[in-house]
């Protein structure tokens, strides 16, 4: 899984920035995309959940996520909120073609040949 995740966060560097100034730039839009990643594939409940369980796991969002510090909730919006979602959605050909290729999809085909996929989110 951390080989996955390496390779959504390499792709995070691909994505154009959208910000102008550089008074809102503490944080590189990689790392922002990465922290916000790392909050809804941990299935955090909510930012502040995320930052307050920081400590405990400082040691693998460094080494799985590349996740130096956790940004403030303001930060992490205003930084995301530019982002084209086009962007994203080609940040995940690579993982899921990684997938396909070990065959993991297969023993997960229903009714016919249809892949069953969980989806977190508003929409899909």
């Amino acid at each position: 899984m951390d080989h996955l995740i390496k390779l959504v966060r390499e792709s995070f560097s691909q994505i154009p920035g959208h910000r102008r100034s550089v008074g809102n730039k503490s944080y590189e839009l990689a790392g922002l995309l990465s922290a916000g990643f790392a909050v809804f594939s941990l299935k955090d409940p909510s930012l502040l959940a995320f930052r307050q369980e920081y400590p405990n796991r400082e040691a693998n969002l460094r080494r799985v996520y590349g996740i130096e510090s956790v940004p403030g909730d303001t930060a992490l919006r205003e930084g995301l909120d530019g982002v084209e979602p086009a962007h994203l959605q080609g940040c995940f050909g690579a993982p899921l073609g990684v997938l396909r290729h070990q065959g993991v999809f297969k023993s997960r085909l229903v009714l016919g040949g249809y892949l069953a996929v969980a989806v977190d989110g508003t929409g899909h």
